[in-house]
């Protein structure tokens, strides 16, 4: 009877055992996964150990916030970040804590839920975790590098004397004159730009932070994703996702900006749309200009700018930021001229980097005003403090923005606007700035976006490629 009860009390036991494991299993389901498939995946294990915990503390000591609120730059701090063991299905977060499923798992995923189960998933792993805008990922140490690299690369490498085709026919004559593409530098804006860059809206979809912080939009972007069938998934195709579906502004390339101190070699740059910092950083790795003096009435970029001239440390170098617009800045605060003034407007609302009124497409709401009210009346009131010699570098793309089929052209009529009205303005040539495009066949020479060089008097310059005729029609 003793030995009946014993095994009675085992068996009991034994089945309370199973109960308690199977609850537990249970408990470890998700409304995405059944029962059965959430047994049939290996999971995962977590070291035991002492050592194991410590390395889990310190991960998350370790994470660096990429998270920033309107109207602030963007700092590294330190985030209250889940614990791993806390986490809401950890195995399919990476050590950046953002998504970061492999090939072997995510074909899995796929095979056993249906599409709308998966971007469920998906949608609750961002929301649970708190998973941030799929940023890329560079640190201060790899912002740096970049940086020391850019420093390093010999700009007058990058020009050379080409045929250039422009991708649109303009009045004004393109010269010889070509910057090859390098993307050196465009990583160590990173840590300061990026997270503003990413809220800035097209005119005809929101802006990449928006769209990550809705669940619509995010499924949209995890329906593209499928649509792909890209073999896993990470932080990198959610943002070429993110990209493709929203509106991610470009950065302007730092080597470009490098390439025309190097050519022009002033002692003193204005640049009257400071931007993401691009131009800023060229500066700062460019031996040629001293003095910067940077407009723009987004305040968040003068905060930003302002770190990252204070972080990059070159002692040599002078940095003035004003956060105003270009049209109506008082130059009179300014101790000296400039040899280059540079400017890089928006393209006719095609760009709407804040909601507030400062902004150029919340103020001038047709072409016509939006040239002669911002574009032109800000290079008129610049043009006081050129030099003699010196010169306007003006970059702006075709502006016409999305209303791209219109016959209108708007860089002639600026530029023939800005020698009318600008004492001893002479429009002297381009330099390109060559894109990716092939040239269409039968054509020699490059493809390129024409940056239009406007003089005042007698331009330092006298070099044939810069004057020399080719017309892009």
């Amino acid at each position: 009877m003793g030995d009946d009860n014993k095994q009675g009390s085992s068996a009991l036991e034994k089945r309370h055992r199973r109960r308690s494991l199977r609850l537990n299993q249970e408990e470890n389901q998700t409304s995405a996964l059944n029962t059965d498939e959430v047994q049939s995946r290996p999971r995962r294990r977590h070291l035991s150990s002492e050592r194991s915990d410590m390395n889990n503390q310190e991960h998350t000591n370790r994470q660096i916030s990429r998270r920033r609120t309107k109207g602030s730059i963007m700092h590294d701090e330190v985030t209250t970040q889940l614990p791993t063991e806390q986490a809401f299905m950890p195995q399919y977060l990476g050590s950046d804590n953002h998504i970061n499923i492999g090939k072997d798992e995510w074909r899995l995923l796929k095979r056993k839920l249906k599409r709308p189960a998966l971007v469920s998933l998906l949608n609750e792993l961002v929301e649970k975790n708190n998973i941030d805008v799929p940023y890329r990922m560079t640190s201060k140490e790899q912002a740096w590098d970049d940086f020391q690299a850019l420093k390093a690369l010999d700009a007058g490498s990058l020009l050379h004397v080409n045929y250039n085709h422009a991708r649109m026919s303009y009045q004004h004559p393109i010269s010889l004159l070509t910057i090859d593409v390098d993307n050196t530098g465009s990583r160590a804006t990173d840590p300061y730009f990026q997270a503003i860059r990413f809220t800035c809206k097209g005119s005809r979809v929101g802006s990449a932070t928006d769209s990550w912080n809705d669940q619509e939009s995010r499924r949209a972007v995890f329906n593209h994703i499928l649509d792909q069938d890209t073999p896993f998934i990470d932080r990198h195709v959610i943002r070429k996702a993110l990209g493709t579906r929203r509106y991610i502004a470009a950065q302007y390339r730092p080597a470009v900006a490098k390439a025309i101190f190097h050519y022009f070699k002033p002692k003193s740059v204005i640049d009257m749309s400071l931007g993401w910092g691009d131009r800023l950083l060229g500066f700062e790795a460019s031996p040629y200009p001293k003095r910067f003096v940077g407009i723009d009435p987004d305040n968040r970029v003068i905060q930003a700018g302002n770190l990252m001239h204070k972080q990059l440390k070159q002692r040599s170098k002078k940095v003035e930021l004003y956060n105003a617009q270009a049209e109506s800045f008082k130059y009179e605060i300014l101790e000296e001229k400039a040899d280059l003034l540079y400017f890089c407007p928006p393209p006719f609302h095609d760009e709407r980097y804040t909601d507030e009124e400062s902004q150029a497409y919340k103020r001038y709401k047709t072409e016509n005003a939006f040239i002669d009210h911002f574009l032109v009346k800000a290079v008129v009131n610049a043009w006081h403090m050129l030099e003699e010699g010196g010169v306007l570098v003006l970059d702006m793309g075709d502006l016409r923005g999305s209303k791209r089929s219109e016959p209108i052209r708007f860089v002639d009529s600026a530029i023939d606007a800005i020698v009318h009205k600008c004492q001893f303005a002479r429009y002297i040539g381009t330099i390109g700035a060559r894109i990716n495009d092939r040239t269409v066949d039968g054509q020699l020479g490059a493809r390129i976006d024409p940056i239009w060089i406007i003089s005042k008097g007698t331009p330092s310059i006298t070099e044939q490629a810069l004057f020399g005729r080719f017309t892009s029609k």
